[in-house]
């Protein structure tokens, strides 16, 4: 199960684009991270979760660690064209799930693993970015489908 992650960095978009294009990490190295993933829960999120769920975001946000997790992103350009040609050789089946309107990582993201991947099927949610959030009943069926036996018709 895959979704909401970016595919090809060119189809990367709004803030994420920016964090990837961005000249250095240097301009958020003083702000807490769980102060920016707030911000991102906030701006993003149809749904507010629960308290605890917030205090999760925030946790692993806290301090450097988003400073520390856009090298990740950072590395998009150089680290996806590799993942993209080694999607062919995948023969476990996949099931993508990915939010219609998300503003970081377009559903478009879903056709390069609908077109390399032999053994895939991408379903979309009406949401944003945080479609595990925003449509968890749809998601956890979803999920709960595929683990069922769906699998078997990728």
């Amino acid at each position: 199960m895959v979704g909401s992650g970016a595919t090809d960095a060119a189809l990367a978009a709004g803030t994420l684009k920016d964090l990837i294009d961005a000249p250095s990490t240097a301009p958020f190295e003083d702000i807490s991270g769980d102060v920016i993933a707030l911000g991102a829960i906030d701006h993003l999120m149809k749904t507010r979760p629960d308290l605890d769920v917030l205090k999760d975001y925030q946790a692993s946000s806290a301090g450097r660690r988003f400073v520390e997790a856009m090298a990740y992103v950072r590395a998009y350009p150089v680290d996806l064209p590799s993942l993209q040609s080694a999607l062919s050789g995948i023969r476990t089946p996949v099931v993508s799930i990915w939010g219609t309107h998300d503003p970081l990582v377009p559903p478009e993201n879903a056709e390069v693993l609908d077109k390399a991947l032999p053994r895939t099927r991408s379903l979309l949610l009406a949401s944003g970015h945080f479609v595990w959030e925003d449509c968890a009943e749809e998601y956890a069926a979803a999920i709960l489908e595929w683990t069922r036996g769906g699998y078997r018709t990728a």
